[in-house]
């Protein structure tokens, strides 16, 4: 006889049976629908991840050209400079997304429920036949011609030393100087007067007839020379619609300043912090404290002549300055409709057209009589 243990008999010598509950079987139908609900789900979830032709613009970061943490945004060599007890902020706008990637749904259907926040075709921000980095490099040069209109601007406001040089890049053909002026020539003076810069050689052809021969001074491959130049006529000046006399040469200009002015501000594009450049170069190099402790944003494009130009984005701009802490925003004046009941709670935009008027404007807040200032309304 086995020693080995005997299993248990049951009653009836019935096979042991497993009273473990049991699941339903899957029928056909069931399976069916699992499946389609599944793919469904998978192709939710993929059409809300996947790119659109969409990207989101947003408040950016501001940055205070007064600010002396760490590497300063203004540097100021061969001129004594001075602390400010304010700031004088740019701003900026942030863009996420762009033609190489754009913006997957979820992310928009957030920036549509953000106030804060706008959803636009990527044509409307990056045109077409442009790739991002184009883009990119056209917004850096952008922002290297502001820095130095600002600086131009500034310190002509400021009665500083500014010496332009006008070099010669083309002729055009239709004109009759054409042939006579070639690129490279420096141009000097006009009939015996030094010409100091672009905006004084137009002064000058304003009082001559289109068809007058005049005495154009060049440097041609550093040697002084006299040409004999004949004036075309131009478009028709704004004031009294007379014609203009026109030499027909396209110059390229260049400038070499004192104090010299040097700016740090990187992965930033664009040409609209020109105009808080400008006021960031005046405050530095003047004793008094314009802004007088107060927080002033602002934007707005700076050409060499003192023009305050219009820029893109202000809203958001604005929405950026506040969350930075500013009350006080300095608006182009082509911006002001735009801006219009869109300006944050708590928050004046001021009107300005020009860097005198931006100056003021300062000085004014700075002295507690911002209250009296043109805003946007």
């Amino acid at each position: 006889m086995s020693d080995a243990p005997q299993q248990p008999t049951l009653p009836g010598d019935l096979a042991p049976v497993d009273e473990r509950p049991q699941l339903p079987l899957l029928t056909r139908r069931v399976l069916t629908q699992s499946i389609a609900l599944v793919t469904t789900a998978l192709a939710v979830a993929a059409a809300i991840a996947l790119p659109t032709g969409y990207v989101v613009r947003m408040p950016g970061p501001t940055f205070d050209t007064l600010g002396t943490g760490g590497t300063p945004v203004i540097e100021v060599t061969g001129a004594e400079t001075f602390p400010s007890t304010g700031q004088l902020r740019f701003t900026t706008v942030s863009a996420l997304g762009n033609r190489d990637r754009t913006v997957p749904v979820a992310r928009l259907v957030r920036a549509w429920l953000d106030p804060d926040e706008g959803v636009y075709p990527v044509e409307a921000i990056f045109p077409e036949g442009t790739t991002s980095e184009q883009t990119a490099q056209q917004g850096q040069a952008e922002m290297v011609t502001s820095q130095e209109s600002a600086t131009v601007a500034a310190l002509r406001a400021l009665g500083r030393t500014v010496v332009e040089t006008l070099t010669a890049v083309s002729t055009d053909p239709e004109m009759k100087a054409y042939g006579v002026v070639l690129p490279g020539d420096v141009l000097l003076a006009l009939d015996g007067t030094p010409i100091v810069s672009f905006e004084h050689l137009g002064t000058m052809l304003d009082k001559i007839e289109p068809g007058t021969t005049v005495t154009l001074r060049v440097e041609r491959a550093g040697t002084p020379q006299d040409l004999e130049v004949v004036t075309s006529a131009g478009p028709p000046a704004q004031a009294g619609g007379v014609d203009r006399s026109f030499l027909g040469v396209s110059v390229d200009r260049s400038f070499e300043t004192d104090p010299v002015v040097t700016m740090h501000i990187d992965d930033v594009g664009g040409p609209s912090a020109g105009t808080m450049f400008a006021l960031g170069i005046m405050d530095l190099l003047t004793p008094e404290d314009e802004t007088g402790g107060q927080i002033i944003a602002g934007t707005g494009t700076m050409a060499i002549d003192g023009t305050v130009g219009p820029i893109g984005g202000i809203t958001y701009k604005m929405r950026g300055a506040r969350d930075d802490g500013a009350r006080w925003f300095l608006a182009p004046a082509e911006n002001c409709a735009e801006a219009v009941g869109h300006v944050p709670d708590g928050m004046r935009a001021v009107k300005v057209a020009t860097l005198d008027e931006a100056y003021d404007a300062v000085v004014a807040i700075g002295a507690g009589r911002g209250d009296t200032l043109p805003t946007c309304s």
